[in-house]
């Protein structure tokens, strides 16, 4: 049972051995390209080339098909990236169960995308796992396994091929193993399984504040579907073959600091820069605006670059409000939240800007939102190292959680107000719950 070309080499391999292969499982021709043209499975083509029988059914628990595949009484079932969970009832059929030619080292990347996410997550080796298939997804007890190293280089493409013949070779190994009775099935490890969903086309958009080692997965793993991509004056340019330089700049995420026909574009990440090939070899230049502006800009936006510190940059950012409250808590209330709404203003404007510039939406390193959400929780906080404590700790616990409506601010209103109203209204919650918990705590003590 498989359907995509990842099945092509086991199969190839059973046809190729002393195993009689009594059918070949595989999911309904498909509509493809721009004629919407029905077109086969590629295990349905190789089978019909060895007269092998090709079943297709629409309804994979229908009682009709179960009686067809009774019928054909399999000793066993090799599954390939059939596409589909099977019910209980096919599970069962066999009296030696099915097994499955499973993409990654399992438990690690369970489910439709094993090979896309071993690179995706910065992967430097994966494999193959031949497991007895249970209910669950991938669960199933470990029969064999086989490794696979991962280079900088490999994309999806490359390490497809790799592995779906290193899977056609480790079945073979697996079968000749149950027939003499020296398989041994292991438990998967529920505490170290991940998951490998499908991909979708919105995971390509590349948000150059990242690493360059994260972006450099990023391109690799989605190629070659469904790509990475970035725009530059509204036009959108696919991404291959990236390359990390060693290159300290203090440029602003997604500068192109180089353009060179031969050799690609260099562009700033988060901490170095990364040269790419493939389409996006064409002239795009910076926008007009100076970059002087941009720096400005950026440093405003990034709490004066407080949003590229390593890991958890919103709270850091929180803490970094701790300065600007000291220049203001001593000033009458009314000046206060004068000075507040103009940063509140200020970081609507730079927000949206630097939003439109790093092409990516609510960068993780801006971080002047949360600086003004923190100055409206410390509005009025009392004079007790406790107060600042709690006033800290309220405002990230709503900033995470973002109960509503802060979080379909978050997920509903876009640009520089987006950005900004979620942590406006979690400074608020804070504040609120600060000041009732202190007059509470007031009146008990």
């Amino acid at each position: 049972m498989g359907t995509p070309d990842f099945a092509l080499p086991p199969l190839q391999a059973l046809l190729a051995s002393d195993n009689e292969v009594l059918a070949v499982v595989t999911q309904p021709d498909r509509a493809k390209g721009r004629g919407k043209k029905l077109s086969p499975p590629a295990v349905k083509e190789l089978a019909l080339q060895y007269g092998i029988p090709v079943l297709q059914p629409t309804k994979i628990k229908s009682l009709d098909f179960h009686k067809e595949l009774a019928a054909l009484r399999p000793d066993l079932i090799v599954v390939v990236a059939y596409g589909r969970i099977l019910p209980t009832a096919i599970l069962d059929l066999p009296p030696l169960g099915c097994l499955n030619v499973h993409g990654s080292l399992l438990p690690r990347h369970r489910g439709a995308a094993p090979i896309q996410w071993a690179i995706l997550q910065g992967d430097r080796e994966t494999g193959v796992t031949i497991m007895q298939m249970a209910k669950g997804m991938d669960t199933g007890d470990i029969l064999l396994q086989a490794k696979e190293s991962i280079s900088e280089e490999d994309t999806t493409g490359t390490l497809f091929t790799r592995l779906a013949n290193l899977g056609a070779q480790t079945l073979l190994i697996a079968l000749d193993r149950l027939r003499g009775n020296s398989l041994h099935p292991v438990k998967q490890d529920e505490l170290l399984a991940t998951a490998a969903p499908p991909l979708h086309k919105d995971m390509g958009e590349v948000d150059w504040s990242l690493s360059s080692q994260e972006i450099h997965c990023l391109i690799r793993g989605l190629d070659p579907w469904p790509s990475a991509y970035t725009f530059c004056h509204g036009t959108r340019y696919r991404l291959f073959r990236p390359e990390i330089v060693q290159r300290k700049s203090n440029a602003v995420p997604g500068t192109i600091l180089l353009a060179d026909p031969e050799n690609g574009l260099v562009v700033a990440t988060g901490d170095m820069a990364l040269r790419k090939g493939g389409d996006n070899r064409k002239k795009c230049s910076q926008p007009s605006r100076s970059e002087a502006m941009n720096h400005i800009l950026y440093a405003i936006a990034t709490g004066l670059y407080v949003g590229r510190l390593p890991k958890a940059p919103g709270t850091w950012g929180s803490l970094a409000a701790f300065i600007p409250w000291l220049a203001l808590k001593d000033l009458p209330l009314a000046l206060y939240m004068a000075a507040v709404l103009f940063l509140l203003c200020l970081g609507f404007l730079v927000a949206g800007s630097m939003e439109k510039y790093l092409q990516a939406r609510d960068p993780s390193l801006i971080v002047i939102d949360e600086i003004v959400g923190m100055l409206i929780a410390l509005t009025l906080v009392p004079n007790h190292p406790l107060a600042l404590l709690l006033a800290f700790a309220f405002f990230r616990l709503f900033d995470i959680t973002k109960p509503w409506p802060i979080r379909f601010f978050d997920r509903h209103v876009h640009g520089g107000l987006g950005i900004m109203l979620d942590d406006v209204v979690a400074g608020i919650f804070a504040l609120v719950l600060l000041q009732l918990t202190w007059q509470i705590a007031s009146l008990i003590t």
